[in-house]
């Protein structure tokens, strides 16, 4: 489900015209496996959250301080990949 009209008022986001507070938790894609994803995100779901949030482990592109390792191939592909999980569970 798509909306076209997202606004917001002083109590809550405004999303074609209703009134909506969303809810949110969180999964950790490098504290899961792949596999478990669609599950997690299922559960989600089932327990009435609107959103699903992650981060980016930062400790993980830049082990020793100054030392960048800008997005390996195997933590982007995790990236893509929880993303593209959370969108199928939306539509």
């Amino acid at each position: 489900m798509f909306c076209t009209n997202v606004d917001y008022d002083h109590r809550a986001l405004v999303i074609d015209g209703k009134r909506k507070v969303l809810i949110s938790g969180s999964i950790h894609y490098p504290r899961s496996t792949p596999q478990m994803w669609p599950e997690l995100i299922q559960k989600s779901k089932d327990g009435g959250l609107d959103v699903i949030e992650t981060y980016v482990f930062w400790n993980l592109h830049e082990p020793v301080k100054g030392q960048v390792h800008t997005f390996s191939s195997a933590f982007q592909h995790c990236i893509v990949a929880i993303i593209r999980a959370c969108l199928e569970w939306l539509i």
